[in-house]
């Protein structure tokens, strides 16, 4: 998003008078890293007493977390875990919080890390990374073929579009991802039909928030001189079109997913009954998915095959978060900066954008509203 000239300084200058960044990012929908930028740029604007003073503050801020950092790690009950348990803990965290922080905060050496990794003792890394690789392909060539492939018919296809992998390869990733052949499981269709219902039917107009979530996933290219493929996956609150959370994977996985519905909750709380819907891929119909549904006590609903007008609101925000933000942005080089352009994006979305639906008013102003009323 472009700012202007007078935008910037009205933050700045609410800033010198003792508002916090926090409390601007959440008034202006303007992130707060973008903000910092700013202040750091505006000497002359800002007092210095004022910089001085967030300087300090956040020294000590970081001064305190890597006390709190060595306390933890010189604790008896940390040294006594072992480097693989260390290991196999940031198999499970790196994704989310990054290779540096998660190896950083088990005090293990990231060459040791990468190397654990390259050995293939990381979760089974080489198979996850042809995985990760293939499942896209197979995904759509079971879509594509209207879920009648076997293994064998697509280990074939895919070496028609250039990806050579064993049939075994190709059965092992199918009986993890749940994707099987309606010609090979008589039971598979009537399961399809009786379990993955579709509890939702378009009805999209809610009475008060929580009572149904949305969920999709979409991918974004980046860097066009050496293009990265992200997928961004979001969660709406029907009731006000409010984005409750989003993640951004390097690959459209189960993790990706269930990290998504944990933030969503964090933020939200457990609603008994609440409906959740999305479209049947492997990734939302994975058991580890449906699990973490049944935990929090949701009913799953599920958009009928190829109808992506049963998900209508969250493609229509894919949309128009692509048209109105993602597009305008031609030379973005890091999973990081795109992080940082999706957020600003969902708080603008949130606080500021008004919306026909809910009358002119954006999401946050809606549910203000609702809760008012209340």
């Amino acid at each position: 998003m472009k700012y202007t000239k007078k935008f910037k300084e009205d933050i700045i200058s609410r800033y010198s008078k003792g508002e916090s960044v926090h409390d601007l990012s959440l008034s202006t929908g303007t992130s707060v890293s973008t903000i910092y930028s700013w202040i750091k740029t505006s000497v002359g604007i800002v007092p210095v007493t004022g910089l001085h003073k967030t300087i300090k503050e956040q020294e000590k801020k970081i001064s305190r977390l890597e006390n709190m950092i060595k306390i933890i790690q010189n604790a008896d009950f940390f040294k006594n875990v072992s480097l693989s348990e260390r290991l196999e803990i940031i198999d499970e965290v790196w994704e989310e919080y990054g290779i540096n922080a998660s190896c950083d905060a088990l005090d293990v050496a990231r060459g040791t890390f990468h190397n654990h990794q390259k050995r293939g003792k990381g979760k089974n890394y080489l198979h996850e990374k042809r995985k990760k690789e293939l499942l896209p392909e197979i995904q759509k060539i079971d879509q594509e073929f209207h879920h009648i492939y076997g293994a064998n018919k697509i280990t074939a296809e895919l070496k028609n579009r250039g990806f050579n992998a064993s049939k075994n390869t190709i059965l092992k990733i199918m009986e993890e991802e749940h994707i099987r052949s309606l010609r090979m499981d008589k039971n598979y269709h009537a399961f399809l039909n009786s379990e993955k219902k579709n509890v939702l039917n378009r009805k999209f107009d809610m009475d008060k928030p929580n009572q149904a979530w949305v969920s999709d996933v979409t991918y974004l290219q980046i860097d066009e001189n050496h293009p990265k493929c992200y997928f961004l996956c979001v969660i709406m609150d029907l009731y006000s079109r409010k984005i409750i959370a989003h993640s951004v994977g390097e690959s459209n996985s189960k993790r990706l997913m269930n990290l998504t519905l944990k933030k969503a909750v964090e933020v939200r709380g457990v609603h008994k009954n609440l409906v959740f819907h999305s479209d049947r891929g492997s990734n939302y119909t994975s058991k580890s998915f449906g699990d973490l549904i049944n935990e929090y006590g949701f009913i799953q609903s599920f958009s009928k095959p190829g109808t992506p007008y049963d998900n209508a609101v969250i493609e229509s925000f894919f949309q128009n978060f692509k048209i109105e933000c993602f597009n305008h942005y031609f030379n973005i080089k890091s999973k990081k900066e795109l992080i940082n352009i999706l957020d600003e994006y969902v708080n603008f979305y949130n606080i500021k954008r008004s919306h026909s639906y809910l009358n002119y008013v954006s999401p946050n102003q809606y549910e203000d509203r609702y809760y008012h009323s209340k």
